[in-house]
């Protein structure tokens, strides 16, 4: 299958988070890596509560998530995922580079546009472009 990768993420789940990157126009490996990077592939809440789930969506995502495409519930893989496609999606409309648009999924837009305009490239994004480039290769 094109979403298999020797990843700790069920086939399901697997095939859902490749469908969801198809749905949007994001990069598959992409979302992976972002997976890897936040959570390790776990469910969790971040300790401040303010990162949710698989992909640790921010809760500041969550009223505009759930008003423009009904996810309720962030700690639901499938929202989750489906959350994490929605936001690289508007973020790859507004950054012309990935390695800007995983900035401003880390940072927020205008942040990562602070970032962008003195030139540095955050810690972050160097980890999830290095998981991802591992990922890509762990197809089986």
């Amino acid at each position: 299958a094109p979403y298999a990768r020797d990843i700790p993420l069920s086939d399901e789940l697997q095939q859902f988070t490749y469908e969801a990157a198809e749905k949007y126009g994001v990069n598959y490996d992409l979302m992976l890596a972002i997976m890897q990077t936040e959570s390790q592939f776990k469910n969790v809440v971040s300790d401040n509560g303010e990162d949710i789930g698989i992909c640790q969506i921010n809760v500041i995502n969550a009223e505009w998530l759930y008003t423009d495409y009904g996810i309720y519930n962030l700690m639901d893989e499938r929202q989750n995922i489906e959350a994490c496609a929605i936001i690289l999606s508007k973020l790859q409309g507004q950054f012309d580079s990935e390695n800007h648009v995983v900035m401003a999924y880390n940072l927020g837009a205008s942040k990562a546009e602070k970032y962008i305009s003195s030139g540095k490239i955050t810690e972050y994004t160097n980890k999830v472009l290095t998981a991802k480039e591992v990922i890509e290769k762990w197809k089986y």
